[in-house]
């Protein structure tokens, strides 16, 4: 249940990069693998920031 909660938190902290690979996958499509890749690595670096189990330690 914390580990959503945190999960939950970092979503939010990390919106308007969601919402840029939201709009590149409109865009692309089936093509999403290839043409959105850097927007996918830099939004799963940005949540990794807020999930990791350092993050989750200072939150419990």
């Amino acid at each position: 249940k914390l580990k959503q909660q945190l999960s939950d938190i970092a979503i939010s902290k990390c919106h308007s990069m969601s919402d840029q690979f939201a709009e590149c996958d409109k865009v692309n499509a089936f093509m999403v693998v290839f043409n959105c890749r850097h927007h996918n690595k830099a939004l799963n670096v940005r949540l990794h920031q807020f999930t990791n189990d350092e993050h989750f330690e200072i939150y419990s």
